[in-house]
């Protein structure tokens, strides 16, 4: 058995292959499984793949999952992909392998994925949904046996990111909390999630609201974020804002935009709301002059602080 599985968090991503050795493979659902993080610097193909190519010799399966290889398949010659592509042509039935990107996409160019397309061993595995997010944020309360009133409650689930993992570390670290929970003790021990800050930003920018934009850009810098992870995720707000301009020209319905971007509920409403503000032109412009700064950046041209600086400056004329 192989299966590709991708989707914006790992955590999900690893519960659905459980869930699938749950249903298909009961008998394998307890063993370890080999964990190859291809982002990790020890990470080697010929590892992985004699790890393929063998049985174990304490179970009577092997489970093997193999996180994020994108990057790294890059590093494989031709020789050493068509080796790959022929041991997955020739998986023993003993070894249930799971490719898992945690990302809404995956380059369906690559070869590697292509195996994966071509004989229908792909699964989207979607996001927390926003219901599922308020039902898992009151069921981790209850499990840290902590009670908030509404007001406290509201407040806690405007600052806690839509990621399964955070929601149970920011509460186990409420739950460490001496004093009593009231808005403010909430506000001041969790912060609120960098998409929620860059959206605020990417509206702060095409409002050309000066203050409120250098605000939150201080902000995150008190949080230590750097600008080069900040340029990727203002491009890909505007990217949703310009695809939803693009299907509003070609008078398609809320419902329809929503359903071919499939992007998580709470990122396309956030979107949908942004891109009310602006036009097409305007975002178009914001991604170029991104782009711009990203490609000065890695040439060395200009300094990451400077450049993003002069592009908010820029982009706020």
């Amino acid at each position: 058995m192989k299966v590709l599985l991708y989707g914006a968090e790992r955590y999900l991503l690893e519960n659905k292959a459980k869930a699938m050795l749950n249903d298909e493979h009961a008998y394998a659902a307890s063993i370890e499984p080999l964990l190859f993080d291809c982002e990790n610097y020890e990470f080697d193909w010929n590892h992985f793949m004699e790890e393929l190519m063998t049985v174990s010799f304490f179970d009577a399966h092997k489970v093997v999952y193999c996180i994020n290889p994108q990057a790294e398949l890059a590093n494989l010659n031709d020789y050493q992909m068509n080796a790959l592509l022929e041991i997955l042509d020739n998986l023993s039935e003993d070894v249930l392998l799971f490719v898992m990107v945690d990302a809404p996409s995956y380059d369906r160019r690559l070869k590697f994925f292509k195996h994966f397309s071509k004989n229908k061993e792909v699964i989207q595995v979607p996001s927390l949904s926003y219901r599922d997010f308020k039902t898992l944020v009151v069921s981790e309360l209850a499990k840290n046996n902590l009670a908030l009133g509404q007001l406290e409650l509201d407040a806690l689930t405007e600052r806690l990111p839509l990621h399964v993992l955070s929601i149970k570390q920011e509460i186990k670290k409420l739950a460490s909390y001496p004093n009593p929970l009231d808005v403010d003790a909430i506000n001041a021990l969790i912060s609120k999630p960098i998409s929620e800050n860059v959206f605020d930003l990417s509206k702060a920018i095409i409002l050309k609201d000066y203050e409120t934009c250098w605000t939150i850009y201080d902000h995150l810098l008190i949080q230590k974020y750097d600008q080069t992870a900040l340029i990727p995720a203002i491009a890909w707000q505007y990217r949703i804002m310009h695809h939803i301009l693009h299907y509003q020209s070609e008078k398609l319905s809320r419902f329809e935009i929503q359903s071919r971007l499939k992007e998580h509920e709470y990122t396309f409403k956030k979107g949908w709301e942004y891109a009310s503000k602006t036009n097409k032109a305007d975002v178009e412009k914001l991604l170029n002059q991104l782009a711009q700064l990203d490609q000065a950046i890695k040439m060395g041209k200009t300094d990451k602080k400077i450049g993003f600086e002069r592009f908010l400056l820029e982009a706020m004329k």
